[in-house]
């Protein structure tokens, strides 16, 4: 039988899934994550903004369905379904 989709996981220690962007393309799948976290202490006359960027573009070799899509992320783990995009019959 056929693979007729293509799984896709990766691991984002420390994310959410407010956190994380997951766009596809017809063969690329890019991946942006953001964190951004604010310290202010009513001791100290400081406030403290840290922020981490990173993101990652991986290319399918396959033609997919980006409308098809089926994921879930946990404990930040996204794992994804991409349909291959069905080809036609000449």
């Amino acid at each position: 039988m056929k693979e007729i989709s293509i799984p896709f996981s990766t691991e984002l220690p420390g994310f959410n899934k407010e956190e994380v962007d997951i766009q596809l393309n017809v063969d690329i799948i890019v991946l942006n994550q953001k964190k951004r976290k604010e310290e202010e202490s009513e001791n100290y006359i400081y406030r403290e903004i840290s922020c981490f960027c990173y993101e990652m573009a991986v290319n399918l070799l396959e033609e997919v369905d980006p409308f098809k899509v089926k994921g879930i992320m946990d404990n930040g783990v996204p794992n994804l379904k991409i349909p291959k995009r069905e080809q036609e019959v000449q």
